[in-house]
């Protein structure tokens, strides 16, 4: 379900991993699992798990019992498990062994080896492009975190990606339900801010019109004294004004020519321009 990456190496099969098919360090018990033994410490799962950790100490058969079988599960991966837990190896949650690893420590209630799981998943989070798959692991797993992180990565990407991943459907009726609350409240926040913005091109505008318009009546005063020859003794009067609205009604100012009629007929426009 994931891409694997080719420089991920095999913690099961370097050189340096132990040999558990014989006794080490006073290990004091073995896993026989498909036949084949693993000699380990009880008090190592014991701190790892309370399910062994009960089969230790309470009064159960594997309290006393040399060797205990793990029916139905796997040598390579019971085998990898130990290689992550003990911490003297080192070995890493990867690609290839997190799938199995999740069921063990939920089969054991292994919650120590949970969170390493789920702190490798957080990691390629962001460039795994499996957001779906990622989901529904953490749902599956009752990874909280990884699901928060899932969700609000959700809320941002595409809807129709999401859609289109074979896991869609197997997204969970309230992780579903908040990531499209999610997608709404962020439609309405930018709705919010295209308003806003529409909001301040309309006041630009209006303040713009507004200026033309004044623009537009010096021009016009200014045009009347230089090219119809009004006098320049009635610059403020009132029968000053009277002429300069006798001129644009007559629209004597459409005469203008070259760079004046020009620069009248953009001011006019501006100045009729409707505010939206």
């Amino acid at each position: 379900m994931f891409s694997s990456n080719s420089n991920d190496t095999d913690p099961a099969s370097t050189e340096d991993s132990p040999d558990f098919s014989k006794p080490w360090e006073l290990s004091d018990v073995v896993l026989v699992v498909e036949e084949e033994k693993f000699h380990v410490h009880r008090s190592m799962l014991a701190m790892w798990s309370p399910v062994f950790s009960a089969m230790f100490t309470a009064q159960f058969k594997e309290q006393t019992a040399h060797e205990i079988p793990l029916p139905g599960k796997k040598a390579a991966e019971i085998k990898e498990m130990l290689l992550v837990i003990y911490p003297i190896f080192e070995n890493q949650v990867h690609w290839r062994n997190f799938p199995f690893l999740l069921k063990l420590s939920k089969e054991y209630m292994m919650t120590k080896l949970t969170r390493k799981c789920e702190r490798f998943l957080l990691g390629i989070l962001g460039h795994a492009g499996e957001l779906c798959t990622l989901l529904v692991t953490a749902q599956a797993f009752e990874l909280k975190e990884l699901e928060k992180r899932c969700i609000e990565k959700a809320k941002i990407t595409g809807f129709d990606e999401i859609k289109r991943h074979y896991w869609y459907n197997r997204i969970n009726l309230s992780n579903y339900r908040a990531i499209v609350e999610g997608k709404i409240t962020e439609m309405e926040r930018n709705l919010q801010d295209k308003n806003l913005e529409m909001d301040r091109l309309k006041s630009d505008v209006e303040s713009l019109t507004s200026q033309a318009v004044k623009a537009l009546k010096e021009l016009e005063k200014i045009t009347a004294m230089i090219a119809f020859g009004v006098g320049k003794t009635d610059r403020f009067s009132g029968e000053f004004d009277s002429t300069v609205r006798c001129l644009r009604n007559s629209n004597k100012f459409k005469n203008l020519c070259g760079p004046l009629n020009s620069l009248h007929s953009k001011l006019e426009d501006i100045s009729n321009q409707e505010s939206f």
